[in-house]
């Protein structure tokens, strides 16, 4: 899971576009009567437009409140994170649902249609399943996948090619295979440095 803001807005936007892209491809093939080659196609061209919306209402809306209702369910650090993720992944699909239906119907069928709230509750309806769906059984776990593989390979490589710039409050791994380096504080220019028994320290 994300442990800063850069991290929780990649992680947000992997899950966005995995989660929209095949929930546009499953609303392909129930319009075209079932799946086919073209489809992993034409989802694309839906994808900006239905992604960022997906984006904006996960990061200002429905993240928060679904975070904001799963941590007064379980406690984290407390109980297991299985149940915690799991809260998090049935609250948000509860909740994006019927909002990306909403603009799927607006921008991408009749919205004109003097049957548009019928359509939107349909569409919602017929999306609910396999939004789940792909969010417990798919999206969600290769996006976790996917994240904590290249999470783990950042904090493995720590900064042993150095950086002119530490963007955010982290902890890293210094001095990877007894490499000597120094770290130097914006605040007042001190050097921290390895040192070993029985160095001096001569001002």
């Amino acid at each position: 899971m994300p442990q800063t803001k850069k991290q929780e807005i990649v992680y947000t936007v992997m899950m966005v576009c995995v989660m929209v892209y095949g929930m546009v491809c499953y609303n392909i093939a129930l319009d075209v009567g079932g799946m086919q080659n073209f489809i992993f196609a034409a989802a694309l061209s839906e994808l900006p437009i239905m992604g960022v919306i997906g984006f904006l209402l996960d990061t200002f809306l429905v993240g928060p409140t679904a975070m904001r209702i799963a941590t007064s369910w379980f406690t984290p650090g407390k109980d297991k994170q299985v149940f915690l993720v799991a809260a998090i992944s049935c609250l948000s699909a509860w909740m994006m649902c019927p909002l990306m239906s909403f603009f799927a119907t607006l921008f991408f069928k009749d919205s004109h249609n003097a049957n548009f709230f019928a359509m939107w509750v349909q569409t919602t309806a017929m999306n609910y399943p396999a939004a789940f769906l792909w969010q417990l059984c798919g999206a969600g776990p290769l996006v976790r996948f996917v994240f904590g593989k290249g999470l783990a390979a950042m904090k493995k490589n720590g900064l042993k090619t150095g950086t002119q710039n530490v963007i955010e409050d982290q902890l890293a791994w210094l001095f990877e295979n007894n490499a000597q380096e120094y770290v130097l504080r914006k605040s007042d220019g001190a050097i921290m440095q390895n040192m070993l028994t029985g160095d001096k320290v001569i001002n």
